[in-house]
């Protein structure tokens, strides 16, 4: 899934179903910026990945650790 320049093989259901709800919703996400919580193989890295993949200009993924003092 996250080979630049190829299509993905595989997009997992929620990520995509993020991406498809985002789009019809009429939701631009160009040059936007997001902040996805959570770094998991199956949502978190994945939807940071598809949104980079839309235009998204700044995608940061923030981890339960990454939140401590």
């Amino acid at each position: 899934m996250l080979m630049r320049g190829r299509a993905p093989r595989f997009v997992p259901a929620t990520p995509l179903g993020v991406v498809e709800l985002l789009s019809r919703s009429d939701v631009s996400l160009a040059g936007k910026t997001a902040v996805v919580l959570g770094d998991s193989n199956i949502v978190g890295t994945p939807i940071a990945a598809l949104l980079r993949d839309a235009g998204v200009a700044l995608v940061t993924t923030c981890h339960r650790v990454s939140l401590q003092e």
